[in-house]
């Protein structure tokens, strides 16, 4: 059955944080980094570092969201409003994938299966093969702001096995109807982990445990960003000083600054931006920029990648493109 509680949800996943935390983050822990891009030192999840993270939540326990949220997506409504135009996010979760997914059942059935892992960074061009039982194990670790896109592993997308696409039939898309020739692709990252600023075609990404904060863009309006700067270190290097100099007393009182108002959250970097938590979806339309970061301790995504015929694309703040 699919769950969905509005705001509401979405305020829960991110209760309890501070931006103080965040400023004072270089002790947050990334791991080890391999030297020379090569493997990290092999360390188990329980060995991290988890004290800042605890605290860490610059965006306040409203989750600040400028993305237009809606609670069914239909077909209809989908094609009229958002297809091809402008970012959605709604209601979506497929309980049986979701009890499939977790922590103890994936390395129970899957552990042993072989993962292809790439790099978190915008190209996403390292490689790394390993099992899914070891990468759970040794590599989802939480990731601070002096980590590197580049020397992050990241399980998405490159993952072919007869096991792993068994376990990926099993997924039902968020969208109930028809979608253009999709392809479906899982991915499970730790506390802090995310892929820098890229592009791609149309695609629905839904959080299926934890929660992801999404950063987008229109095709035309490239964001401030190097390829190689992880997704935290984004958020601390550049979101968060741009929050501070929209908002000063943010690095006291934070959700001071992260309520909503008549006027919606007005991001700081001009960007879209929403936490999409477990049980719900997001869309992406073809050619947007965007970055994720990982808010859970455990996060499970899907992404269903489509294809769309040319439309004209129109910036939801009333440019055209």
């Amino acid at each position: 059955q699919r769950g969905w509680s509005g705001a509401g949800a979405m305020r829960a996943t991110l209760a309890g944080i501070t931006l103080t935390a965040l400023l004072a983050a270089g002790s947050v822990g990334a791991g080890e980094r391999p030297q020379g891009g090569g493997r990290p030192a092999r360390r188990h999840l329980a060995d991290a570092p988890r004290g800042n993270w605890a605290q860490l939540g610059w965006l306040g326990t409203e989750n600040p969201c400028n993305i237009e949220q809606v609670d069914l997506l239909s077909v209809a409504m989908f094609r009229e409003l958002f297809k091809g135009r402008k970012p959605v996010v709604f209601r979506a979760g497929d309980g049986a994938f979701r009890n499939e997914t977790t922590r103890q059942a994936l390395l129970a059935e899957y552990g042993s299966i072989d993962v292809t892992l790439s790099s978190s960074n915008s190209f996403s061009a390292g490689r790394m093969d390993t099992t899914l039982g070891d990468y759970i194990e040794s590599f989802m670790m939480e990731q601070g702001p002096d980590s590197r896109a580049n020397e992050s592993w990241y399980l998405f997308g490159d993952t072919r096995g007869p096991e792993w696409l068994r376990l990926q039939s099993q997924y039902q898309p968020p969208l109930d109807g028809p979608l253009d020739d999709p392809a479906v692709s899982l991915g499970l990252g730790g506390l802090g982990s995310g892929v820098s600023f890229h592009t791609h075609g149309p695609a629905f990404a839904e959080t299926v445990h934890g929660s992801k904060r999404w950063f987008l863009s229109p095709p035309a309006r490239r964001p401030d960003f190097h390829p190689n700067e992880s997704s935290v270190a984004w958020v601390h290097n550049r979101w968060l000083p741009a929050f501070i100099r929209q908002c000063p007393m943010a690095s006291a009182s934070p959700a001071a600054c992260a309520t909503l108002d008549e006027s919606g959250w007005r991001s700081p970097v001009d960007m879209l931006e929403c936490t999409v938590p477990a049980g719900s979806a997001i869309y992406i339309p073809d050619g947007w920029w965007h970055a994720t970061l990982n808010m859970g301790d455990w996060n499970v995504f899907v992404s269903t990648f489509t294809h769309e015929p040319p439309t004209e694309r129109e910036d939801p703040r009333g440019e055209e493109l």
